[in-house]
């Protein structure tokens, strides 16, 4: 996942924007983003952010974590994107 700051130095990253868009394109060609919260690790982006700011659609929200990516079905434009 894109960091929004270096944990090391807490500069922000100023090539996050870029980062996000590069993981929405894997996302779009079919990669999937499997999210598992446990320790907190503030520096990388969140489940809220990937659902809202970078508006990854939700494949499954489940006890233990979150699936992040596209159905056969989305990526072949049959299934509205709302």
């Amino acid at each position: 996942l894109p960091t929004k700051f270096s944990p090391t130095s807490l500069a922000p990253n100023p090539n996050l924007d870029r980062e996000a868009a590069a993981l929405q394109d894997a996302v779009r060609s079919g990669a999937i983003v499997v999210f598992l919260p446990g320790e907190p690790h503030a520096y990388l982006l969140n489940v809220g952010d990937l659902e809202r700011t970078y508006r990854l659609p939700l494949l499954r929200r489940l006890p233990d974590g979150v699936i992040f990516g596209y159905t056969r079905r989305h990526r072949a434009g049959q299934v509205s994107s709302r």
